[in-house]
């Protein structure tokens, strides 16, 4: 018996030992398939009932746009595999956009019903109300606007809809604000909002003004929401606020086809009268500045005549060289003969390429718009190959030589590759009154200046526009 009873327990002792083992490991196996299935978990589960609106779906998470897979009934499913931390996506449906605030093992679902601007939005599941919420502020859009009706002339609605459906949109983000628990959060959203309805206010009603053939500048009800507007604070620069009102403010009528040395002045003329705040006063004056000196056809001295009228010395500092450069490189002046080095690092000069039309390209590999460019710039040298009155050159103005080294060379580009030094650049930019790039030059066969600041390769119109300028060299 003694010696049985030691045995019985060590016995015990075991199979509690290995239950508790096997427990384990069903634990852990547990653990796994939760994970696994946390992992997998299907964060957007999206119905759009309407299949129209499928056409095109995406959503756009990270940066990374993906396209939208629809079964036969309308629903579509986004993983979200490589989520980590709670990510707003960006999602498509046709005219019904959203935002959705996705979380690793969390599923959000939404129903789209509906089409075109009066199709809705419903959000169940995790993290519901927060990507309402945010939806419904940042679509807080016009229902109505003239300028994209003549583009779009299908996609319309009258003015009485527009305004119905902008008032329950408005009252909709009412109710919704009203449910946010955090207070700052619900001050800042609800002064998003206030902007967004003031902006979209002065937009119906000015498209209002343009069809009716209103004089918007004595329209009573456009003046009320004017009137809510300060021109010296800053917030009413959100959403063209502040500009849509300059633009009530000029003598003359704003249009498209409008002169633009009579809107470079008169617009400038506004700000002067009308803004008060030196900050903003100068945040004004130098985009608009800024904006101007980059059109062709603007009067450069009648303009720059009224810039420095403003009393800004600091826009009128910055922009100096721009002008004195605009002022030595208009067609028919002799083109500013810079230097470069080939990849060999030989020195060479623009002088030994005329004789024939230059067409120049200012870049660098770091700008993303200039590299967007080069394959249209492979194609049109392609094209003219074989016509010797043309010539295509590349000047980078990279201050990382090795990495303009490394992309020529992995591209090799069939057309002359040049670079500048720094001082090389300064000089360059301060002839040519470069302030961005990409850039483009025209030279003459003769070495005077065509256009100093020319078309892209990327326009549709160039090989038209390019044999115009070769037929018209003599």
């Amino acid at each position: 018996m003694h010696r049985k009873q030691p045995i019985l327990i060590e016995r015990q002792i075991f199979m509690h030992r290995k239950l508790l083992l096997i427990k384990k490991k069903l634990l852990a196996a547990a653990a796994a398939v939760l994970l696994a299935g946390t992992a997998h978990a299907q964060a957007l589960q999206l119905h759009v009932a309407e299949a129209s609106m499928r056409e095109h779906a995406s959503i756009v998470v990270d940066l990374n746009l993906q396209a939208l897979e629809f079964d036969a009934k309308g629903r579509a499913t986004f993983q979200g595999d490589t989520l980590t931390q709670p990510t707003r996506a960006y999602v498509t449906t046709g005219a019904a956009n959203f935002y959705a605030l996705l979380e690793p093992g969390k599923t959000l679902r939404v129903e789209v019903k509906g089409r075109g601007k009066t199709a809705t939005l419903k959000f169940e599941g995790d993290n519901a109300f927060q990507s309402e919420l945010t939806s419904a502020v940042e679509g807080f859009l016009p229902p109505k606007d003239v300028a994209y009706e003549r583009v779009n002339p299908s996609d319309t609605l009258s003015f009485p809809d527009a305004w119905r459906l902008l008032e329950h949109k408005h009252a909709e983000l009412q109710r919704l604000l009203a449910q946010e628990r955090d207070t700052a959060l619900r001050a800042q959203l609800s002064e998003q909002v206030r902007l967004r309805y003031l902006a979209n206010r002065i937009t119906m009603q000015s498209g209002f003004c343009t069809v009716r053939g209103i004089d918007a500048k004595h329209d009573a009800r456009l003046a009320s929401f004017m009137a809510e507007v300060d021109p010296n604070d800053a917030r009413y620069l959100e959403h063209d606020i502040l500009q849509s009102y300059l633009f009530w403010k000029m003598p003359v009528e704003v249009s498209s086809d409008m002169d633009i040395n009579v809107y470079a002045q008169e617009y400038l003329r506004a700000i002067v009268d009308n803004v008060q705040n030196d900050t903003l006063r100068h945040l004004l004056i130098d985009n608009h500045v800024s904006q101007v000196l980059g059109a062709e056809e603007v009067d450069i001295d009648a303009f720059w005549a009224l810039v420095r009228q403003t009393g800004d010395t600091d826009v009128v500092r910055t922009y100096q060289y721009v002008v004195d450069a605009r002022r030595s490189t208009q067609s028919g002046m002799a083109c500013p003969d810079v230097t470069f080095s080939d990849l060999q690092g030989e020195p060479h000069r623009l002088s030994e390429h005329f004789g024939r039309v230059l067409y120049i390209d200012l870049w660098a590999t770091w700008c993303g718009p200039c590299v967007m460019e080069i394959p249209y710039l492979a194609k049109l040298a392609a094209h003219y190959q074989d016509d010797d009155r043309i010539r295509f050159l590349s000047i980078s103005l990279d201050q990382n030589i090795e990495a303009w080294e490394q992309k020529v060379t992995e591209d090799r580009p069939a057309w002359p590759q040049y670079h500048v030094n720094r001082d090389e650049e300064k000089l360059l930019s301060s002839q040519w009154g470069v302030r961005s790039i990409p850039r483009f030059l025209i030279i003459n066969a003769d070495g005077t200046i065509n256009n100093a600041d020319a078309f892209r390769p990327s326009g549709d119109d160039f090989i038209a526009r390019m044999d115009a300028i070769l037929d018209a060299q003599r």
